[in-house]
């Protein structure tokens, strides 16, 4: 947007040079006044952002550069009014063109310094979503990990006390009332070995 009110601005005040008539003046003096205000609200929206210390130099050269446009255009109107082109050329050209050929010079290092801050941005959250994604791949593992020693351990606590007490139960079948039964735990399984062994004791004591 900058970039384009310069160089409309720029052409609206070369057009003044070449004016004749008082009131064509005056509509070109208006155009270039608005284009002035609108750049200035521009560059002001753009200095309340969050700028480089790169960027807000730029910002501010512009304002610099922008005064530095303004007042011989007010002094090449006045010798336009005044009826003396020549002067308002001759005063209005070595003073606007080298202004906006600074001012399109700054804006597209502006323009380069927030391609480079953009690129660095992407490559930042490139990278901050590989680490997340590989954050993402190790959390996974070791849940996976955690899941399955859980798994084998819930098995373990569930098999190996059935396999007692069937050991157990084949035992007391055969004859053979002298195993020692150990309840462990509090679970179902550690119950049924309590009870086979409530169950071994009183078959040894009818024995």
């Amino acid at each position: 947007d900058m970039h384009e009110l310069v160089l409309r601005r720029s052409s609206v005040m070369r057009n003044v040079g070449l004016l004749q008539e008082f009131k064509a003046m005056q509509e070109q003096q208006k155009i270039a006044n608005d284009l002035t205000r609108k750049f200035a609200d521009v560059r002001q929206a753009m200095a309340k952002l969050e700028l480089s210390p790169a960027e807000r130099q730029i910002v501010e050269g512009l304002e610099k550069t922008d005064k530095a446009i303004q007042e011989p255009f007010a002094k090449a109107m006045e010798l336009q009014i005044a009826f003396r082109p020549e002067a308002a050329v001759g005063l209005l050209l070595p003073a606007v063109d080298p202004a906006v050929n600074r001012m399109l010079a700054e804006l597209d290092h502006l323009g380069e310094i927030q391609k480079k801050y953009n690129q660095e941005a992407t490559d930042a959250a490139l990278s901050s979503g590989d680490r997340l994604a590989m954050t993402t791949y190790v959390v996974e593992g070791v849940v996976l990990v955690i899941a399955v020693l859980l798994a084998w351990a819930l098995t373990r606590s569930i098999v190996m006390p059935l396999r007692e007490s069937v050991a157990i139960a084949r035992r007391v079948a055969s004859g053979d009332l002298t195993s020692e039964i150990v309840p462990r735990g509090r679970d179902e399984a550690a119950e049924l070995l309590a009870a086979l062994r409530e169950m071994n004791d009183g078959l040894a004591r009818m024995v």
